[in-house]
């Protein structure tokens, strides 16, 4: 903003944008109680991530189901025009590393096995 602008010009702020909105944690809320996205998605990189069994990169696996489901997020709660500022490439490695980790304590109780 210039130091003389009149005050009409000042752009309103989106409030999308607040810095108090965790859209991460939301967005981990979001992927394990949407079963299509569970399903879709997610399952795939769990049985791999079972397959391989304790391997430190299994939380690479959960990558690209994670960047599959931000738009179907966006679009649900309507964020899809300031989709690239909430999720950065750091934020969708940090959500991976949790699902992972939270997804190895399943395979260790043997959620999974039939």
């Amino acid at each position: 903003m210039e130091l003389f602008s009149p005050p009409g010009d000042m752009k309103e702020k989106d409030k999308r944008l607040d810095p108090e909105i965790n859209y991460l944690d939301d967005l981990k809320v979001f992927i394990d109680n949407e079963d299509s996205v569970l399903s879709k998605f997610f399952f795939p990189a769990i049985q791999k991530q079972k397959a391989q069994k304790d391997s430190e990169n299994s939380f690479k696996l959960y990558i690209k189901p994670i960047e599959q489901t931000i738009p179907v997020y966006c679009k649900k709660f309507k964020l899809e025009d300031i989709q690239d500022k909430l999720f950065k490439e750091n934020d969708i490695i940090e959500i991976a590393k949790r699902f992972a980790e939270e997804q190895k304590r399943h395979i260790s109780k043997k959620d999974y096995d039939e």
